[in-house]
C-alpha cells in the first residue's frame, strides 16, 4: 500500500489548495475588492478549466511517465497556490485560480493510471477507495485551514504555507523517484540481490532479533526481502543473508530464497559427509 499512501497525501494537498478560497470570501472582498459575482467565478472558473483539461491530461498520462506527471502537477499547482497569496487584484487572483485548475487536472488521470498499473484486480478497488478518501479529507482540512489562517494569521499566509507544503512534498517524491531509478539500474541484469542481513551475527537469546540497519534501506525503497540463515560465526551464532528483489516482485524473491536455502542446506550436508 506504499504507493497509494503516497498518492493519498498528494491528492489531499490538491484538495486543500482548491478549498481554501471558499472560507475566506470576506477577506477577499475587503483586500482585493471582490464583488459577489466575481466570488462566484472562483469556483466556476476552476471547475470549467479543470473539466476541459481533464481529457487532455488523461492523454498525457497515456503517453508519458505517470510518476513524472504527478510530481509536475504538484509543483505547478503549488506554485499557482503561492501565486494566489501574492495577488494584488481580483483579476490576478482569478488568473492564478485558473492556473490551479489547469495544473491540478494533470494529477488525477496519472494517479489513477498508476494505481491500476501497480495493483492487481483483487486489490485495485480497495486502493482506489483509499486514494479517493483523500478528496474529502482535503475538503474538510482545506475549509477549516483557510478560515483559521484568515482569522489568526492572514489569508495570504494560508496560501503561501499550503503551496510551500506542496513543493516540499513534490521534492520528497522526486527524491524517492530518483532512488527507485537507482534500484531499477541495480536490477537491470539481476533477478535478485544477495546481501548480509545484519552487521553481525544474531544476538543470543530472544530479547532482540538483531540490528535492522541493513534491512531498512530496502524497506524504505519498497523492495521485498527475505532473510535466510547463511552460516555460523566463531561462537556458533547464526549469520544471516537477505535476498532482495524489485518492488512488487515478491513471488520471484520467495522462489529465489527457497532455491538458495535448499542449495545451502545441500552444500552443508555434502561438506559434513566429507568431514566425516
Amino acid at each position: 500500500m506504499a504507493i497509494v499512501i503516497l498518492l493519498w497525501f498528494a491528492l489531499a494537498i490538491n484538495y486543500v489548495d482548491r478549498q481554501i478560497p471558499y472560507s475566506i470570501f470576506p477577506a477577499l472582498k475587503t483586500d482585493l475588492g471582490f464583488t459577489d459575482a466575481r466570488l462566484g467565478l472562483i469556483g466556476t472558473l476552476f471547475a470549467w478549466i479543470y473539466t476541459v483539461c481533464m481529457p487532455f491530461a488523461g492523454r498525457l498520462a497515456d503517453l508519458y511517465r505517470q510518476d513524472r506527471l504527478i510530481i509536475a502537477s504538484l509543483v505547478l499547482f503549488s506554485v499557482a497556490t503561492i501565486g494566489c497569496s501574492a495577488s494584488g487584484s481580483a483579476s490576478a487572483f482569478l488568473a492564478w485560480r485558473a492556473g490551479i485548475g489547469f495544473t491540478e487536472a494533470l494529477y488525477y488521470p496519472a494517479a489513477v493510471g498508476m494505481i491500476a498499473t501497480f495493483y492487481a484486480p483483487a486489490a485495485r478497488s480497495r486502493a482506489l477507495g483509499i486514494h479517493q478518501s483523500a478528496q474529502f479529507a482535503g475538503l474538510v482540512v482545506g475549509g477549516w485551514y483557510g478560515g483559521w489562517m484568515a482569522d489568526h494569521v492572514s489569508w495570504r499566509a494560508g496560501f503561501a504555507v499550503a503551496g510551500g507544503a506542496g513543493l516540499l512534498y513534490a521534492a520528497a517524491l522526486a527524491c524517492g523517484r530518483a532512488a527507485l531509478e537507482v534500484i531499477e539500474a541495480l536490477f537491470a541484469n539481476a533477478d535478485v540481490l544477495i546481501a548480509p542481513a545484519a552487521p553481525g551475527a544474531a544476538p543470543q537469546g530472544l530479547a532482540s532479533t538483531g540490528d535492522p540497519l541493513f534491512n531498512r534501506p530496502w524497506q524504505l525503497l519498497g523492495c521485498p526481502s527475505v532473510a535466510l540463515p547463511g552460516g555460523l560465526d566463531a561462537r556458533g551464532l547464526p549469520l544471516g543473508l537477505q535476498v532482495i528483489g524489485r518492488p512488487h516482485d515478491d513471488e520471484r524473491v520467495f522462489a529465489a530464497a527457497a532455491w538458495i536455502e535448499s542449495a545451502l542446506q545441500t552444500g552443508a550436508i555434502a561438506l559434513g559427509r566429507c568431514l566425516d
